[in-house]
């Protein structure tokens, strides 16, 4: 049965490109801006640092940023040549002004690469990739790698360093990993299709494995846990059929499972989980249609507390030659009543992708969209602040942040509007993938050493 107008054209009417105002002087105020301050009263920034290092520069497209608790930034990025950088990177602390407040270089095994970066209350994670020693041809998937995750204090200092040796599993695309905060004493590791539920110090408890690829991990008031997934099927590579949400009991057996988007040809990725209020999550969705390469673009839901769908909407388009598409869902962040939503957008598959940045209320109505927002950010209160790869240059580790209010854009942004489609359905289906229990990974001390570095700040500019 057909959908009723499930695609529209993807309309972007795109405004004059904007400058932002340079941010502070060199020497920012000390107090920060309150969630209540207007944006008048907030204070941007656009700074360049430079970190004094006898390495080589920061990779392109490497850094990662989190907040922490305390509102203060954090950046990690790995040195960009790999003979010299893999195991090697520098942490950086900034204020929420854009004061540089320290940076340490760390230096793991020499097969370390990086993952992310999660703040957990004033604590930093930082998880990455670590190749095994010797052959491992005759396990299902030789490409395995085991996971390093750090636990840094806001001083910058390695409270523990822990290497998990996960067991062999089939997937074909399996280098994915990010940290989850589920409660002040409980986090979760994902690994690609596993989640592993452990304890700030590193103590993991159980481990369940999903029928795709996990996105995201959310801790109920319960005590259970919200999971949204991919599920992979046989006829498909790239995308999935549909994805699921799963509700785990607190001793990680299932509550229940639902299928979602069962009526599209393929989903190629997931944003996160945002609660909306009242037990409701919102999350969104790219759909590429791997057969007929027409219906593609960006779907929304959001369901209740028993995942029923209450909202779906969408930004879709289709058109006769090359496709405007949303392949991937880089990012996704929330503040107390909006959502962000950051997808690539292309044609056809072939030309350069385009990054968007969607706004959205929590009853799903529109904000706003920024077009060329590439790179990682994060949310403070009124700001949007967002991180740039520098140049190399010689004998230094350089990164720009930029902040600036989501509706204004930033040097090369521009503000766009789109038309979307209310219409847009998403069928539920009960029976679903199973997940199942996971053999618990062993784990061993990792070595690491951290020489503390010079930092310094200074006011940039955007490209002409």
């Amino acid at each position: 049965m057909a959908l009723p107008r499930l695609f529209l054209p993807l309309l972007l009417s795109l405004g004059a490109c904007a400058a932002e105002p340079l941010g502070p002087s060199p020497t920012p105020p000390q107090t920060s801006a309150t969630p209540s301050a207007s944006p008048d009263a907030v204070e941007f920034f656009h700074r360049k640092y430079i970190v004094a290092h006898n390495q080589v520069p920061l990779g392109k497209n490497n850094p990662r940023l989190a907040r922490l608790e305390n509102g203060n930034i954090a950046l990690v990025g790995a040195h960009a040549l790999p003979q010299n950088g893999i195991g090697k990177l520098v942490l950086t602390l900034i204020s929420a002004q854009g004061e540089a407040l320290w940076s340490k270089h760390l230096e793991l095994e020499p097969s370390f690469q990086l993952g992310g970066l999660m703040a957990h209350g004033n604590d930093l994670y930082i998880h990455g990739f670590i190749q095994p020693e010797g052959p491992r041809a005759s396990e299902p998937n030789a490409n395995l790698k085991h996971i390093g995750v750090l636990k840094v204090s806001a001083a910058g200092e390695i409270q523990w360093y822990k290497i998990f040796k996960i067991p062999p599993f089939s997937r074909a695309f399996n280098n994915y990993s990010q940290m989850i905060g589920m409660s002040a004493n409980e986090l979760a590791l994902v690994y690609y299709d596993r989640v592993y539920l452990m304890d700030t110090q590193g103590i993991i408890r159980t481990g369940v494995s999903f029928p795709g690829r996990v996105y995201d991990v959310q801790h109920l008031p319960d005590g259970n846990y919200l999971v949204n997934h991919l599920k992979i099927d046989p006829g498909y590579t790239w995308v999935s059929p549909g994805f699921q949400l799963t509700v785990l009991n607190s001793d990680a057996s299932v509550q229940w499972r639902k299928f979602y988007a069962g009526n599209l040809s393929g989903v190629f990725s997931l944003s996160r989980l945002h609660p909306v209020g009242n037990g409701r999550y919102h999350m969104s969705f790219g759909v590429n249609d791997r057969q007929a390469r027409t219906r593609i673009g960006l779907g929304h839901v959001i369901v209740n507390p028993q995942g029923d769908v209450e909202q779906s909407f969408s930004e879709l388009a289709r058109t006769d030659g090359p496709e405007m598409f949303f392949t991937e869902i880089h990012q996704s962040l929330a503040t107390s009543d909006a959502i962000y939503i950051n997808a690539s957008h292309g044609s056809g598959g072939v030309s350069p992708l385009q990054t968007l940045t969607f706004k959205y209320a929590f009853n799903g109505a529109f904000q706003g969209l920024r077009t060329n927002d590439e790179g990682d950010f994060v949310i403070d209160q009124q700001q949007l602040i967002r991180a740039f790869p520098q140049r190399p240059l010689l004998q230094r580790f350089a990164f720009e942040l930029a902040s600036s209010p989501f509706a204004r854009g930033f040097c090369h942004n521009e503000i766009a509007t789109l038309r979307r489609s209310d219409d847009f359905v998403v069928q539920v289906n009960d029976h679903t993938g199973e997940p199942t229990p996971l053999t618990l990974p062993t784990s061993t001390s990792g070595s690491a050493t951290t020489v503390t570095l010079a930092v310094r700040g200074e006011k940039s500019v955007c490209p002409q």
